[in-house]
This record gives structure tokens, sequence and C-alpha cells, in this order.
């Protein structure tokens, strides 16, 4: 007589953890960052040598059946681990690494669903999880001194010192020139962003010009007209920019370089959004007020006395 042998195999599976790799939380990426996700232990880690379950890993968009598979989309990335493809656990198959791209959806859902299957009889358990994307995109916007400073919002100071020279008979002004600085810092964003900036100023000095820099150790280049500027994505999901205004004053005596009225240089934002197309959440200035409906920021530069030329008797 056979003798059946009766092999039971209880196949546990947790359910699914997320192991946050950047900001935001697995079932909440951050737009633009990377996660990852496993069962039956800690990511990374395979499982116990010799097992011969698979685990197969798919995302799917579609709530009424979530065994439809997503085929590879640009809302995500795998950047580690197999999709949709069965793979032993002992080769770290119960795990998977997924980056939230800035098309993502942050509406819709998407349910990441994971599949062992055990060894013979075969017996198979399922879990899922749902993950809406988030958009956290914030911004700081101040105004700073020209060595790096943070200064209060809407600054105001005096103009550039005027210095003086002598040829014979004939006394040689020199109005100055001085440095007005600005800087966007992005946070809590992992991918590529972009905006319009429009300088607007009351004065009228030849000598007015405005570069740029991204980046603490980035190179100042001329800002022209009011381009579209892209920064790049940064993994640590910040990023800064600096603006820097350059005036100089001249050697002239007419009405601007005497500046005895107040002068404003305006630095405004507009369209400033991600990689995807998603509106920046919140910007803040110098004092932490939310100035995201109007991001502006000023400096001032004040009058100078209005003092007349020497007279004499």
């Amino acid at each position: 007589m056979k003798k059946l042998v009766f092999l039971f195999v209880a196949v546990l599976l947790t359910a699914i953890s997320a192991n946050v790799f950047a900001q935001g939380t697995g079932t909440a990426p951050s737009i633009g960052s990377t996660h990852q996700y496993y069962v039956n232990g800690t990511y990374g880690s395979p499982t116990a040598a010799g097992e011969t379950s698979t685990y197969t890993w798919w995302i799917s968009t579609t709530p009424v059946d979530l065994s439809a598979r997503t085929t590879l989309t640009a809302d995500f990335t795998v950047t580690a681990g197999d999709y949709d493809t069965p793979t032993l656990g002992s080769a770290g198959g119960s795990g998977i690494e997924i980056k939230w791209n800035p098309t993502a959806s942050t509406t819709n859902h998407y349910y990441l669903v994971v599949q062992e299957e055990g060894v013979a009889p075969l017996c198979t358990n399922i879990k899922a999880v749902a993950i809406l994307p988030t958009n956290n995109f914030k911004l700081l916007f101040e105004a700073i001194a020209s060595d790096g400073t943070t200064l209060s919002d809407d600054p105001t100071r005096c103009p550039a010192p005027i210095t003086l020279s002598a040829s014979g008979a004939t006394i040689e002004y020199n109005y100055g020139t001085d440095n007005f600085m600005f800087k966007l810092t992005a946070q809590d964003l992992y991918s590529s962003w972009s905006f319009i900036g429009t300088i607007a100023k009351t004065l009228t000095s030849p000598g007015f010009t405005v570069d740029y820099k991204i980046g603490e150790a980035g190179t100042f280049g001329t800002w022209t007209g009011e381009p579209n500027l892209t920064v790049p994505a940064n993994i640590a999901g910040t990023e800064v920019v600096y603006f820097r205004v350059n005036v100089n004053n001249g050697t002239s005596t007419g009405t601007f370089e005497e500046n005895t009225a107040a002068k404003t240089i305006t630095l405004t934002l507009s369209g400033v959004e991600d990689a995807g197309g998603n509106a920046v959440t919140e910007i803040k200035n110098n004092n932490g007020d939310d100035i995201t409906a109007t991001p502006v920021q000023t400096q001032n530069i004040q009058a100078r006395p209005a003092t007349t030329n020497i007279g004499s008797n």
C-alpha cells in the first residue's frame, strides 16, 4: 500500500512594510522620492537560504481588480528588485524599491501588490497596499545680504558710500557699487523644478546687472530677461538658487547717482512647479509668513540727504 504523505505548508505573509528611503512615507511618498517595500523581514535581507517561495510584485491602478497589472510607466520606476516577475525570496525577491516620479498622480491611488507562491502544492498568499504620492514641495524666498546673511523681510539699507578724488580744481565723485541678493530654497522636493523670475526696479543705473547661480557651489551666470529657469533634482530634497543684483552707481552727478529719493529692487516669482507640473504648495519669506499667493521680495535703498554743493563767501 502506498503511503500518502501530506505536506502542509503554512505560508505566513506579513502585511506589506515600507522603509523610508527619502522623505514622505512609503504610502504617501513625496514626489520624486524613492522607497523600499518588503514582506517577511527587512528590505535587503534575503529570506532563509534554500527557501523555495517566490515573490511577484506589481502595481495595479484598477481598484475593482487588483490582479490587473500596470505596465511600467513614467509614473514610477523600479530602481531595485523585479517587477511582475516571480523571484526567489532567497534571492531578495521579498522586497522591491520604487521611485515615484513627478508625473505620478497625487489624486489617484496606486496599489502595490505582492504574491508569495510556496512549494508544492504551490499554495499562495497575496497582500496589497494603497499608495498616494504627495506633493510636499515648499519654497523659502529670502532677501539676504551680500555676505549671505539672512535679512528681515523687505529690508532697507543705505546706498553705497561715496568716494571722492580731485584733479586740480575738479572734484570727482564715485557713487559706488553694491550687491543686493535674494535666495530661493526648495524643500521636500526630489525632482527638478522651474519658475519664472521677474526683476523690477525704480532705479535707472546703467550699471544694473543680474546674475544667478544654482547650488551653494554653483557658478554665477548672467540672468537675462525673464527666463523660465529649471533647477536640477537633488537627492537631498533641497536645492538653492541665488540672485545677485549688482548696482554700479557710476561717477556722474545726475539725479540717480545723488539718490535723493528712495529706490527699490523687487524680485517676483511665478509658475513655481516641479517637473510633473505640480505647483509649489507653500512659499514663505524671511519672517515665516506664507506668501504663496504673492511671492515677492523687495530690497529698499534709502535716500541720501539732499545736500547742496558747498557754497562760500
